[in-house]
């Protein structure tokens, strides 16, 4: 909460208290139950369950609507939020929390009431905190005590009811939410203490591939001259192959899903019926010379097509586009159609009038009083004569302000309006002309250095109409009757490729998928395809960004090795990659001896200008700059003498022909003095990724039931 909040004279208690109402419980209006459900089968349903302990519907839905309900307070109550990966999100975390629980129970470690007060009173969560944090970093712990250990005393602020539950709510929740966090701590403690003290050579290794770097001058013969028909490679070769190395191709329980997508969007007839409307309009507006007659079309018109009058705005809060048609429209006057991004438009200026509503754009330096109320006066002094003197006002702001959250925009607190400002501050403002910088104006905040920028009165009230083509409820309708049908055909025993076809549409196929990543974005579609037997045919279903989508089960992949059909073209890539570094490693050798012969390879670039020399700096990492991995060019380039040609190195993709230039080794004296830090700095390193591969392995070996799809479409 900054400085200029207050300034705008609303209370710091009220701004906490309001962004933690924001978070409510809203009735689900978008779900998709079964009609044979009544609400109370809805809310006791079981939608899964992790080692048999279950998670209620409910439960699900209310946590999904508090997350969507802080997406709507971030981005708008307007604003389209895709619920699906919120659905997951939601999902993934229930079952961890379960299983977190599960775990801490086995280990003896749980988390007591008084821990969890202990927190909250004297180390609440960073997000609660800054609620009562004003824009010094000042922390109200008094309000925040008050409000915490007396809940009923939000009805200072507010007298409805339903507010003061909701507030208790929240603060139950953040209970929740530091119980989770302090045995999420405590799990992670104990798993690291699993990890065991790491060998010094290890950390001396990690040290010198840090700090030690080669400068090296190389030719590289790549494979691009030999042509894949140049190649053979046998099924028995891939075979073999397979046979040799398959211990390395596990897989974990996948599906594969093939699906004809019907577009969802305005058909043909939508779109002619939209321009159609558009060129009625405009021929009855044209031709209508009656100004009256002309209004009432317009007006009907606004009803018709739902369009939208705005009272009188400010210019500089209108679309820049619009205003470009509405600068120059005389009163009442309609102009359009007009084509924008989203549709075409009708406008009409319904009103315009200035000085009624004032605005003035201005940026500030604060300087607060602190201890010693004549010592700031005389810092707000010298820092506005420096302003007024022609030093940069943004940087003095950024610089010397102690309203944080200005002075990281250079002071600037944008538009505002009467009533908005305490009345020194807003009475200097308005007084000022733009372009002039204020003398130190004092508040109950402290001295307030103001530039004033900009002043806009100028306000326009108009009418708009945009018409767009929609997809009607009949084209909806009929493209899911479609996908009903091809779905019937399918389970008929019909191809489903020859049924796509038939209808103008053609089948793709996604590739293979866990239980734990959404097909085509979908969990739904995951849950039918790990829910379904070979075969099946899944309902119609809407997905986002792609349309109404048919699928059919295709393939099933077990736990275990892949199948040498899944394996079969990366096999046949990586023998073709390596017989083709065969049939170039006669050539690299015929460079090398040039090379050799010329003395180095500078000299070599000299004689013959084909040769392709590139000049890197590289660690000993197996990461070559442009190259990518190549592990055998990174090992060669700190183990061959400086100044000295290499031999030919086989690489992954090429064959190297190199000369190190200059070689820089680390300081093991820095090591030694760093070593107490290195060692900690892995350590933590390494205690982090176990506590995440623990967890991994306690989900994979988990009973976990996903039955959301028996109970809803998502």
């Amino acid at each position: 909460m900054g400085t200029m909040d207050k300034i705008r004279q609303t209370s710091p208690i009220i701004l906490a208290v309001v962004a933690v109402l924001f978070i409510g419980f809203m009735v689900v209006s978008d779900m998709d139950l079964g009609t044979t459900m009544s609400q109370s089968d809805r809310t006791k349903a079981v939608i899964g369950s992790v080692n048999g302990h279950k998670i209620l519907y409910s439960e699900f839905e209310s946590r999904v609507e508090q997350y969507m309900e802080r997406q709507r307070n971030q981005m708008g109550p307007d604003a389209e939020i895709d619920d699906e990966p919120i659905r997951q999100q939601v999902w993934n975390q229930m079952v961890e929390e379960i299983l977190l629980r599960q775990e801490a129970e086995k280990l003896g470690i749980s988390i007591t009431d008084a821990e969890v007060s202990e927190i909250l009173l004297d180390d609440p969560p960073a997000e609660w905190r800054q609620s009562f944090t004003d824009s010094t970093g000042h922390f109200n712990r008094e309000v925040y005590l008050q409000l915490m250990t007396d809940p009923a005393k939000v009805s200072q602020f507010t007298k409805d009811p339903q507010a003061i539950a909701n507030f208790r709510n929240q603060i139950l929740m953040l209970e929740d939410y530091v119980r989770e966090s302090r045995l999420q701590q405590k799990l992670q403690n104990a798993v690291a203490a699993t990890v065991s003290a790491l060998p010094p050579t290890y950390l001396q290794q990690q040290y010198q591939v840090a700090n030690s770097s080669a400068e090296v001058s190389y030719i590289a013969v790549n494979t691009a001259s030999v042509r894949d028909q140049d190649v053979q490679v046998s099924d028995a070769e891939v075979a073999t192959y397979y046979n040799k190395y398959k211990d390395y191709f596990k897989q974990k329980p996948s599906r594969q899903l093939k699906y004809v997508a019907l577009p969802l969007g305005p058909s043909k007839q939508d779109t002619a019926s939209a321009e159609k409307k558009i060129k009625t309009l405009a021929e009855a507006l044209r031709t209508t010379a009656d100004k009256a007659q002309r209004d009432k079309i317009f007006d009907d018109a606004v009803i018709d097509y739902n369009g939208e009058s705005n009272d009188f705005k400010l210019v500089k809060d209108i679309d820049p586009l619009k205003y470009s048609y509405l600068s120059n429209v005389p009163e009442m006057e309609v102009v359009g159609p007009v084509r924008l991004a989203d549709g075409m438009y009708f406008f009409r200026v319904d009103g315009r009038r200035s000085g009624s509503n004032e605005v003035v754009k201005a940026s500030h330096i604060l300087i607060k009083f602190n201890d010693n109320k004549d010592s700031a006066k005389a810092e707000a002094n010298r820092i506005a004569g420096l302003a007024k003197g022609g030093e940069d006002f943004a940087a003095l702001a950024g610089k010397y302000s102690t309203d944080m959250g200005s002075a990281q925009r250079g002071g600037d607190l944008g538009y505002f309006g009467k009533g908005q400002m305490v009345k020194p501050f807003e009475e200097a403002a308005f007084a000022a002309t733009p372009g002039t910088i204020t003398s130190p104006v004092e508040s109950q905040f402290g001295y307030h250095i103001i530039k004033v920028e900009d002043k806009k009165s100028e306000e326009l009230k108009f009418t708009e109409i945009r018409i767009t083509p929609l997809m009607s409820t009949a084209t909806r309708n009929q493209t899911i009757a479609l996908a009903n049908q091809i779905k019937q055909q399918i389970e008929e025993g019909q191809p489903m490729d020859s049924v796509a076809k038939r209808s103008g549409f053609e089948t793709s196929m996604t590739g293979f998928f866990q239980r734990t990543s959404p097909a085509l974005g979908s969990t739904s579609l995951t849950l039918f395809a790990f829910d379904s037997d070979m075969g099946a045919v899944s309902n119609p279903m809407t997905l986002k960004r792609i349309g109404v989508v048919v699928a059919q089960l295709s393939d099933v992949r077990t736990e275990g090795i892949k199948p040498l059909e899944d394996m079969k073209e990366e096999i046949r890539a990586r023998l073709i990659r390596q017989k083709k570094l065969d049939k170039v490693k006669a050539k690299a050798e015929e460079v090398h001896r040039k090379v050799a012969a010329a003395g180095s390879i500078e000299a070599a670039k000299a004689l013959d200008s084909t040769l392709g020399v590139e000049t890197i700096t590289v660690k000993n990492n197996g990461q070559v700059p442009g190259l990518g991995m190549e592990p055998a060019f990174t090992t060669a380039a700190f183990s061959t003498p400086v100044n000295k040609l290499s031999e030919p190195i086989r690489g992954e993709r090429a064959y190297f022909i190199m000369q190190v230039k200059n070689r820089t080794e680390a300081n093991m004296a820095g090591f030694d003095a760093q070593r107490k830090d290195i060692y900690q700095a892995q350590l933590d390193r390494l205690k982090n990724s176990a506590y995440y591969m623990w967890m991994n392995t306690v989900k994979e070996n988990a009973e976990i039931e996903d039955n959301r799809l028996r109970v809803y479409n998502m």
